[in-house]
């Protein structure tokens, strides 16, 4: 069947739970300190469709622009941060985050990164007999 063949064929991560403390290391080093708070700010207050969210995009300041960007940037970072902690393994085999940052095309990285984020998350808050 399909599942199966996609099942054999799946690339497998493997990735550890990260503590409290691993986590705030984390942010510390994707800049938590020097982050834009007004762009922490405008990222929480955007509108989530995505036609209205570029009209109120469109409206910002250059320099509300700016500070959005800082922080999309920040989380990007903390993003990689988190990866570079929890990631032990692709297939079995020992992988860094550059494995990670070599996957091609760009859509299919970025949706990797969002999902290994979203398991670390997972795992980290809620352990393994959570899931």
């Amino acid at each position: 069947s399909d599942l199966e063949h996609v099942a054999e064929t799946a690339t497998r991560f493997t990735i550890k739970a990260l503590s409290p403390a691993d986590r705030e290391d984390a942010e510390q080093r994707s800049g938590a300190y020097t982050r834009s708070e007004l762009g922490r700010l405008l990222w929480i207050e955007a509108p989530s469709d995505r036609a209205e969210r570029a009209r109120w995009h469109h409206e910002l300041t250059d320099d509300e622009r700016e500070a959005m960007s800082n922080y999309q940037s920040y989380i990007n970072r903390v993003y990689y941060e988190m990866i570079r902690a929890s990631l032990t393994h692709i297939n079995n085999e020992p992988a860094t985050l550059d494995d990670i940052q070599n996957i091609r095309p760009d859509e299919a990285r970025s949706s990797t990164i969002s999902e290994l984020v979203v398991h670390i998350q997972r795992i980290s808050l809620l352990g393994i007999e959570g899931k």
